[in-house]
């Protein structure tokens, strides 16, 4: 009896990933739809009580493929591949490259962003300004 167990395990986790693919294969093609060939990059932002920090992972490019530009307090950053394909598991990708709006709060110093690209991780710094938070305001 263990081993038919065993068996059936064995065939649910294969459907499992059947179904996992074709999962993956329909979102791929959604977000080509709504990007244009292209992929949101796994995004991961925090913040101190200097910076708002934003890493993105960014597989296969240059820092040179790289872009980022400021539009009405949230950062476009696009990297393109222009010279490889990338090829996973005998699976040729066809994306162009990657792309995402990351929307920013008020009161940061947007004219001094500083971004490194090292080991296919982008890390983008956004120092905050300094206010002063619960001060008096006397009235004239």
């Amino acid at each position: 009896m263990v081993i038919k167990d065993l068996i059936n395990l064995e065939k649910i986790q294969n459907n499992i990933d059947k179904i996992q693919k074709e999962f993956n294969n329909v979102l791929e093609k959604f977000n080509e739809s709504l990007f244009g060939n292209y992929k949101r990059p796994a995004i991961n932002i925090s913040q101190n009580s200097n910076f708002v920090l934003i890493n993105i992972e960014m597989n296969g490019l240059d820092k040179n493929d790289i872009s980022i530009k400021v539009h009405n307090n949230s950062l476009e950053i696009v990297g393109e591949r222009k010279r490889k394909i990338i090829k996973k598991k005998g699976e040729e990708s066809t994306y162009r490259g990657y792309r995402a709006n990351v929307g920013l709060p008020m009161h940061l110093h947007l004219d001094n962003i500083k971004a490194v690209y090292k080991d296919n991780n982008l890390k983008i710094a956004i120092p905050k300004m300094k206010t002063k938070i619960g001060s008096k305001i006397d009235i004239k």
